[in-house]
C-alpha cells in the first residue's frame, strides 16, 4: 500500500524477537576488552563479525524477511544477511553505539521506496549514527571497512529503522579517485628486449577486492592475487618478478618487473609502450548495457629511457557524451626520455541505455590508442 505499511511489517517482525541480552552483553564486552577508543570499539565489533561469522543465505519462508536471534547467530557462527545484521545492531548497542537495522537493495535491484514492494530491497545491512555520520555496515563483505560500505550498495536507497518511524537515504558513491589503480615506471630501450619495472598503488573498492582475494584464496595463490588485479593491463609484459604488496589502511602497493614485448625497432626507432587500460568490450546490436562494478580511475606514466630520437609531442582525449567515461593520453619528451601518460576514468555505473554507438566508440579509441605507435619527424 505505502512505504509507511511496509515498514510497519518490516519492525513487527522485529518486535518478534528475543534477544538474550545477557549472551550479547557478555560477548560485546570480550570483544571490545583494551579498547582505548570508540573507534577502536566499532573496529572490534565489525571485524569480530567478518571473521567469525560465515555468510549462509537462507530464505525459507517467512525467514527470506525476519532475522535470525543474534545470540544464535554468535553462537552458531553463522547467519544470513539479516541475522548478521542484527548480531551487529545488538552487539553495537550493548557497546553503547546508537545502531539500527537497515533495508537496502543492492544494485542488481533497480527500484526505490517510490513504489513500496518487498521487491525494493533483498539485503540487510547495520546502520551506525556517530559524530553527526550515518556509517553502513556490511557484515558479509569481509573485505568492507565500517567506515566504507560496500560498491554494491553505493547509490541504493536505504531504509533505516527509527523505533516507529524510518528514514530513507541514498548510500554515498564514491568519487573513481579514490578507487585507483596507478602505475608508474620506466622502460629502458638500451636492451635488445627492454626491461619494464612498474610501481603499482590500488585504493578504495581495488584494495578492498584485493583483500577480499587475500582471504579466499589458498595458501599456495595468495601470492599470485597481484598479479591478476593488473594483469588485463599487461598485454606484451612478459612478467618477471613481483615483489610482496605492502598493505597499508589507504592503499596497497607492490612493484614488478618484466620485458616489454610490444616494440618494434627501426633505424627510425618506432616503440609501443601504451598500456592495454581498457577492461570492457564493445556491444553488439542486441546486447545488454556494460556494467561497471564501482567508479574507478586508471593511470599509467612510463618514462622511456635511452631513445636515440624523440618522438612528437601528442595529446589524445575520448570521452562518452555525458564525460562519464573519460581517456587522455600525452607523450612528452625532453633530452633522451619521453614519457608516456594515460588516463582513464569510470565515473558512471553503466554504458547508456539508449545509445551503444557511443559506448563502442569510446572503446574503439581507446583500442585504438593501445596499439599507436610513437610518431616522430
Amino acid at each position: 500500500k505505502s512505504t509507511d505499511h511496509l515498514y510497519a511489517w518490516y519492525k513487527s517482525l522485529l518486535n518478534e524477537l528475543k534477544t538474550d541480552k545477557n549472551y550479547i552483553q557478555e560477548l560485546s564486552n570480550r570483544i571490545t576488552s583494551g579498547c582505548v577508543s570508540d573507534d577502536e570499539k566499532i573496529e572490534k565489533i565489525f571485524t569480530w563479525v567478518q571473521d567469525n561469522i560465515t555468510y549462509v543465505a537462507f530464505e525459507d519462508g517467512i525467514a527470506g524477511f525476519k532475522p535470525e536471534e543474534a545470540n544464535r547467530v554468535a553462537y552458531l557462527k553463522y547467519g544470513d544477511c539479516k541475522g548478521m545484521a542484527n548480531l551487529l545492531v545488538n552487539l553495537l548497542s550493548s557497546a553503547g553505539f546508537d545502531a539500527r537495522h537497515v533495508w537496502i537493495g543492492t544494485r542488481s535491484k533497480y527500484y526505490t521506496y517510490d513504489k513500496p514492494s518487498l521487491a525494493v530491497d533483498n539485503h540487510m545491512i547495520c546502520a551506525l549514527k556517530y559524530n553527526e555520520e550515518t556509517y553502513f555496515l556490511d557484515g558479509t563483505s569481509k573485505s568492507a571497512s565500517w567506515k566504507t560500505p560496500p560498491s554494491h550498495l553505493e547509490g541504493k536507497q536505504a531504509m533505516i529503522a527509527n523505533g516507529d518511524s524510518y528514514e530513507i537515504i541514498e548510500v554515498m558513491v564514491s568519487d573513481p579517485s579514490k578507487n585507483k589503480i596507478e602505475m608508474t615506471g620506466e622502460m629502458d630501450l638500451a636492451m635488445d628486449i627492454p626491461e619494464l619495472r612498474l610501481d603499482v598503488v590500488i585504493t578504495g573498492h581495488v584494495k578492498r577486492r584485493f583483500i577480499s582475494y587475500l582471504k579466499s584464496a589458498p595458501a599456495e595463490r595468495k601470492g599470485d592475487i597481484a598479479y591478476y588485479i593488473i594483469a588485463d593491463f599487461l598485454d606484451g609484459i612478459k612478467i618477471s618478478s613481483i615483489n610482496k604488496p605492502n598493505i597499508t589502511e589507504d592503499q596497497i602497493s607492490f612493484e614488478l618487473t618484466g620485458q616489454y614485448l610490444n616494440i618494434a625497432k627501426s633505424s627510425k626507432t618506432t616503440v609501443f609502450p601504451f598500456m592495454d587500460l581498457m577492461e570492457y568490450r564493445t556491444l553488439d546490436e542486441y546486447d545488454a548495457a556494460v556494467h561497471i562494478d564501482f567508479k574507478t580511475q586508471i593511470s599509467s606514466s612510463i618514462k622511456i629511457l635511452n631513445l636515440e630520437r624523440s618522438p612528437k609531442e601528442l595529446e589524445l582525449r575520448s570521452s562518452t557524451n555525458d564525460e562519464e567515461f573519460v581517456a587522455e593520453y600525452s607523450v612528452n619528451s625532453e633530452g633522451k626520455t619521453t614519457t608516456v601518460n594515460q588516463l582513464l576514468v569510470y565515473d558512471g555505473f553503466h554504458s547508456s541505455l539508449e545509445n551503444s554507438d557511443e559506448w563502442n566508440n569510446f572503446v574503439s579509441d581507446i583500442n585504438l590508442w593501445n596499439n599507436y605507435p610513437l610518431a616522430y619527424e
